[in-house]
């Protein structure tokens, strides 16, 4: 039974399918209390013509067929640059297109940070965004850039190409995002919004032209290069967190930062004692900048520097629409989603661009900046590339427990694919992971990556024995650590403010 408190009329009709998916997988969904999508307007900040431009077209809601979506719909500042709505990151956690029926088939990824992203290497997979590296950073080149522009200019621009700006390009023609039927639509829109005639000249040094094929793909890729210098500007990649400023702090004081810092409370050094410095740390293998790092970098992305790529045994969303987009056809008339409920994401190994067989199931390392940011504390996220995780302490749960909790497992003892994370808590299970395979990370060769347990031993006193092994999957954390980390975790929130829109 679902019972539902909320002021975002628009989504009760868009829960209506994920409702209907549940009942089809035996899914209960039960009491709902959220707060509505988060709303304000973000202003000029001392940017330049070019950040402006990327701002204006950023927040632009015109530039979708039907009006009404834009990239802030999926990446909302207040949020961290993810979903703005505690509803769909609640029951969905997949925003659908402008055309309320379409759904894609992964978790908005964060668009914060995103513009200090490395091109995506082929050899070692790594870079790249979105949350499968298709964005590679090779799509946009110099060549976008006015003859007229001096060389110093050229190259002070050349460092904000990469795969933000791929990325950028890419949702405005997507039938399942923006919908824009082609690039000359977008051209045309930009061209008639009210902050393109002055401000597109100012950034550019010449208007923007939509007459031939030519200019209409440039403007393309330009409109593309002027989000993502905003996205490198400073009200998106600000290093503004209360971390960020006790660090400042202790250096001030001290010269240096070192922990416990002063300005941290108890349990937040040792939460950052537990992600740097335990054993099979976080910051260890996937959320520091260098190997073993103490924290105190000034600049610290809290991802690897080469950004790799992680089949982590993440369980399926029960609740993703797009299981759903075997009963929803694109524009070409072809199913989105042929295989419906049979369908398991593949991940960096779906990838069509090159060999990458050997890496199903693996998804690009997110940054951990702002991985709490909300507007309220009602405001429900979610994480994951399918948004199977509503709450950090469930995420850190899930890491410190995957390998020595069982499968989750119905009356006829057959492993469970579908089990929300709050069912999966309380019952100290985990469901399958979306994808078996070999390669899930700190998996031993044992069914489901589940710890072999000696006589005597069950998953309640395993940690109990200091000689047995603390891995990814069991990590032997107390409740009392894990929240510690969260807590420090809660540091990582930028607090840059922003104003009004031209």
């Amino acid at each position: 039974m679902l019972y539902a408190i909320n002021n975002e009329k628009n989504y009760v009709k868009r829960l209506r399918p994920t409702l209907q998916l549940a009942a089809r997988l035996g899914v209960v969904v039960t009491t709902v209390c959220l707060s509505g999508p988060v709303s304000a307007e973000y202003g000029r900040n001392n940017l330049s013509a070019m950040e402006q431009l990327g701002k204006q077209i950023f927040f632009d809601h015109d530039l979708s067929q039907p009006r009404g979506m834009a990239c802030v719909t999926c990446h909302e500042p207040g949020t961290g640059f993810q979903s703005g709505s505690s509803f769909v990151n609640k029951f969905e956690s997949i925003e659908r297109g402008v055309i309320e029926k379409r759904a894609g088939n992964r978790r908005p990824p964060t668009a914060a940070y995103a513009a200090l992203s490395d091109n995506f290497n082929f050899g070692s997979e790594d870079g790249g965004t979105f949350w499968d590296g298709r964005a590679t950073g090779e799509a946009v080149t110099a060549d976008i850039f006015p003859d007229s522009w001096p060389e110093a200019v050229k190259t002070a621009n050349a460092a904000i190409l990469g795969p933000a700006v791929d990325q950028a390009m890419l949702p405005f023609l997507n039938d399942v995002e923006q919908n824009l039927p082609h690039a000359k639509a977008l051209c045309k829109r930009i061209n008639k919004a009210y902050y393109s005639g002055k401000l597109w000249k100012e950034a550019w040094g010449e208007p923007i032209r939509c007459n031939t094929d030519e200019l209409v793909a440039l403007n393309h890729k330009r409109a593309a290069f002027a989000i993502a210098a905003w996205e490198a500007s400073v009200e998106v990649v600000s290093f503004s967190s209360f971390r960020d400023d006790a660090i400042r702090d202790e250096i001030e004081k001290y010269g240096a930062a070192t922990f416990p810092l002063d300005l941290f409370n108890d349990k937040q050094n040792e939460g950052h004692d537990l992600f740097y410095e335990r054993n099979n740390s976080c910051a260890r293998f996937c959320h520091s900048r260098s190997f073993r790092s103490d924290g105190t970098d000034l600049e610290e992305l809290y991802v690897s520097t080469d950004a790799g790529y992680f089949n982590i045994g993440f369980p399926a969303n029960p609740f993703n629409p797009f299981y759903s987009m075997d009963r929803v056809r694109n524009d070409a008339g072809e199913m989105i989603n042929p295989l419906g409920i049979e369908w398991r994401d593949p991940g960096l190994g779906g990838r069509t661009d090159g060999d990458f067989s050997a890496e199903i199931g693996k998804f690009k390392t997110p940054t951990m900046r702002n991985v709490d940011k909300r507007p309220n504390g009602r405001f429900v996220k979610s994480y994951g590339h399918n948004g199977y995780f509503k709450s950090l302490e469930a995420v850190i749960r899930f890491y410190n427990t995957r390998d020595l909790w069982p499968v989750c497992r119905n009356e006829l003892g057959e492993a469970e694919r579908f089990v929300s994370d709050t069912a999966a808590m309380h019952r100290e299970c985990w469901p399958e992971p979306e994808i078996m395979d070999r390669n899930i990370f700190g998996c031993d060769d044992g069914e489901y990556c589940k710890v072999v347990f000696r006589a005597g031993e069950s998953h309640e006193n395993y940690c109990d024995d200091p000689t047995n092994d603390r891995n990814i999957g069991n990590l032997c954390l107390t409740e009392a650590q894990e929240e510690a980390l969260v807590e420090y975790l809660r540091t990582l929130s930028d607090t840059i403010k922003l104003g009004k829109l031209l």
